[in-house]
């Protein structure tokens, strides 16, 4: 493995722990929020570095959509950037048990990496479109099977951006209909 990747890896490892702790000791996300779209974007890694727990990315999302005072369109662009690059820590957890995963030659793991290899990026681009709580799945399939990491992160990046660019634009839309105007 390169210096670089190793690097990589090493930061986003790091930035992993973090973001448990801080969701383990109930951190205070709305202080992020005062940092505009910068701060949605650390919310929204953190929401996504977290594999297979909860975490308040939507709720984070549609509350700074909410307030009016951030574009919906840019919104989008930087909680997708955010979450596309917390997702790489399930991909980091499948590239640790890419042995694991291949010791046992099911039909099922013949059929998964059949599929990842011919559709890999149309299946990671779709299933990150949609609100789906089973994507850190997708990553650590991804990772197991060996899937190139830059094209997982340009899959999520797209896939994260339409679905969050949709879900400001509904937040924002949701609070213009709700909130009384004077």
């Amino acid at each position: 493995m390169p210096a670089i990747s190793a690097g990589a890896v090493l930061v986003l490892a790091i930035l992993a722990v973090i973001a448990a702790f801080m969701i383990a000791n109930e951190a205070d996300f709305s202080r992020l929020l005062a940092l505009g779209y910068p701060g949605v974007a650390v919310v929204m890694f953190f929401s996504s570095a977290t594999v297979l727990l909860p975490a308040p990315g939507f709720a984070t999302l549609l509350a700074a959509s909410g307030i009016g005072q951030l574009n919906p369109w840019v919104l989008g662009l930087f909680a997708g950037f955010g979450s596309s690059v917390g997702e790489l820590t399930g991909y980091l957890v499948g590239v640790g048990s890419r042995q694991a995963f291949h010791t046992n030659e099911s039909r099922w793991a013949r059929h998964c990496e059949y599929f990842m290899r011919r559709w890999g990026f149309l299946t990671i681009l779709v299933m990150a479109s949609i609100p789906n709580p089973f994507f850190d799945a997708v990553g650590i399939i991804a990772g197991s099977l060996g899937y190139p990491a830059r094209r997982l992160w340009i899959a999520c990046l797209l896939g994260n951006t339409f679905k969050y660019t949709l879900l400001a634009l509904l937040g924002g839309t949701a609070a213009g209909l709700f909130l009384v105007h004077d």
